[in-house]
């Protein structure tokens, strides 16, 4: 077995806005390759880079975007996610824009889905086989009431209306970008 002793630079950044301490681990493995660890509140990301070029790894890290390094920490992490509290709303709206009926009835229902419901819904309605108005139904507000829906046409027709989600960045994706942000500010 064969032991080595490398030198590693740790930082520790502290004092950051709606951020925990973070300690960075930069290890130059050659003048052209290397690896940066972060850890910040229990969790930690690391990669390794095996070709930044002469510049070194604190040079790459800092001259690359925010995009291409949370890839390479979190591939799993999407930048955007779909916005259920603005799909919520724009139900609200496309129910108003149709001039149902019982238009109160929809929006007290759309105002009584949650998060999970409203996507499963969303993913429901826009199969061929599915009739949009069983979303209704099933809500907290509308459970034992189906004699006050509007019309099969009318729900159709708002769920039709409204087949985009609108998105908005990741939580997930903006705290790793900020922490990104802290450790480029501390190399």
């Amino acid at each position: 077995m064969k032991i080595e002793k490398k030198q590693v630079t740790k930082l520790r950044i502290t004092g950051m806005e709606q951020l925990d301490p973070i300690d960075v681990f930069v290890d130059e493995i050659t003048s052209t390759s290397g690896q940066i660890t972060v850890n910040c509140f229990g969790q930690s990301w690391t990669s390794f880079w095996p070709s930044v070029g002469e510049r070194g790894i604190v040079g790459f890290f800092k001259s690359a975007n925010n995009d291409y390094i949370i890839s390479y920490f979190d591939s799993q992490i999407e930048q955007f996610t779909e916005d259920w509290d603005a799909y919520k709303e724009a139900l609200k709206v496309c129910c108003q824009e149709l001039g149902a009926s019982q238009e109160k009835v929809i929006v007290d229902a759309i105002d009584s889905m949650d998060e999970e419901h409203l996507e499963e819904a969303f993913k429901r309605c826009h199969r061929d086989d599915f009739d949009c108005r069983d979303i209704l139904m099933n809500s907290d507000e509308l459970q034992y009431q189906t004699d006050i829906l509007p019309d099969d046409i009318i729900i159709d027709h708002l769920f039709n209306a409204c087949l985009k989600v609108p998105r908005k960045e990741h939580h997930k994706y903006t705290y790793l970008s900020k922490i990104v942000d802290a450790v480029k500010a501390a190399l």
